[in-house]
């Protein structure tokens, strides 16, 4: 059985720079069968099209906690 393919206003995971998590997205705008933008479903915010892919962790700094004068 095959998998249909997506279509603007079909429902996926992706990853919401916004809420800063994978949350449940729209497909908003498409070249070809390339998505390109989504639709965050819990924050309405429209963004590229991130592949569910979550950023990698930043490096913590070992930052002196009090500045000497």
């Amino acid at each position: 059985m095959q998998q249909r393919h997506l279509r603007p206003g079909d429902f996926l995971d992706d990853y919401s720079p916004r809420e800063r998590r994978l949350t449940n997205h729209v497909v908003v705008a498409m070249i070809g069968e390339d998505i390109k933008q989504t639709r965050c479903t819990t924050c309405d915010a429209d963004h590229e099209y991130k592949h569910a892919r979550v950023p990698r962790q930043r490096k913590k700094t070992d930052a002196p906690a009090i500045l000497s004068p």
